[in-house]
């Protein structure tokens, strides 16, 4: 056992920033530290020191908190059963001695969430509930460095595979999340989507656009929903310490809505395909002005395609500037949807 937790510690520091080889200097200013374990079986099960704080946590693994007087150790409702052994072969190798308060997710007692600093939102949902998960989570690397675009599945990821000058995309089956690295080029994020719609069309499961999300986040604004699938996520590294949640309140609803979960609906899809356009447009549903888009395009927003402005138009204000509804102009043929937008400024 002392031999598999050597190793267990040693990579501990890396996904996290953290220093684990010993005792020494892991414990903060309250003498608690907080360990996160994650693994599908006890070949592969990994414990890395996080944050000591309720973010840190997710419904599919386990975690350890341990104080000066006590060990908590707490159980996601997905954790499986090597999960579950190997937590407590970390609090035997690492806190021989100390009490400790086994849980599971939702009866925790009030000292927990003192202990840990408070209560806060965390990863969690049916996916990650599910202890023999049907669809685990999926990485893929999307790149053009090589002159050809490639895309690339990563096993066994962690944060230090998104690659800040490539664009990737995490695959949680019910959302396909689009990762854009700050150093990725517009090539790359145009056929991620393209390549990311594709895939899900192509699943054998039989999952659809209609039921599958396809949502874009971009570096350093990643949601809950994405960090709870990477073990031990550091916040320093792109985030400074803030949660989405705190990046959030402080920008707000509308700020938010222009870097991060920029969502691919349908109704997008149904007006690119109409348009024999596959190309990514930053859109959600969430809507810029016809004054904004009717700017010369070297004064348009950015990642805004000059050619489909009309899309970027909320319902409203697109029936206001055509005189139409946005059904009734995606019926019309290609030649005359552009003869409208050339009349309007928006082409």
């Amino acid at each position: 056992m002392n031999d598999l937790f050597n190793w267990f510690i040693s990579q501990g520091g890396k996904g996290a920033g953290y220093r684990v080889g010993s005792e020494e200097d892991t414990y903060d200013n309250e003498g608690k530290r907080m360990f996160h374990v994650r693994g599908s079986s006890d070949m592969n099960a990994k414990a890395m020191q996080v944050s000591r704080r309720a973010a840190s946590l997710n419904s599919g693994d386990m975690f350890v908190l341990e104080t000066p007087y006590k060990v908590y150790l707490w159980r996601g409702k997905g954790a499986c059963a090597s999960e579950r052994r190997n937590a407590r072969q970390l609090i035997d190798y690492l806190m021989v001695g100390r009490e400790v308060e086994p849980m599971r997710e939702g009866k925790e007692p009030r000292a927990f969430w003192e202990a840990i600093g408070g209560y806060e939102e965390y990863a969690t949902g049916k996916r990650m509930e599910d202890e023999k998960p049907s669809y685990p989570p999926r990485l893929f690397q999307c790149s053009n460095a090589s002159g050809a675009f490639r895309v690339e599945e990563i096993f066994e990821f962690c944060q230090e595979d998104l690659i800040e000058d490539d664009v990737m995309f995490l695959d949680t089956y019910d959302e396909v999340f689009v990762w854009i690295g700050e150093g990725a080029n517009e090539v790359e994020k145009a056929e991620a989507v393209t390549v990311a719609m594709d895939y899900v069309r192509s699943d054998p499961s039989g999952r659809t656009l209609d039921d599958t999300m396809i949502i874009q986040v971009k570096q350093g604004y990643e949601p809950l929903n994405f960090t709870g699938h990477f073990q031990a996520w550091d916040r320093e590294k792109w985030s400074k310490g803030k949660t989405y949640e705190e990046i959030k309140r402080e920008m707000g609803e509308n700020g938010i809505t222009k870097v991060s979960e920029i969502r691919i609906t349908q109704q997008t899809v149904k007006a690119m395909n109409n348009n024999n356009n596959d190309d990514f447009t930053e859109t959600d549903g969430s809507a810029f002005t016809y004054e904004v888009l009717a700017q010369p395009y070297h004064l348009l927003p950015g990642g805004i395609d000059k050619a489909t402005r009309e899309l970027y138009l909320s319902n409203e204000e697109f029936f206001l500037v055509f005189d139409m509804e946005r059904t009734e102009f995606e019926s019309l043929p290609r030649w005359k949807q552009v003869q409208l937008k050339k009349e309007k400024g928006l082409f």
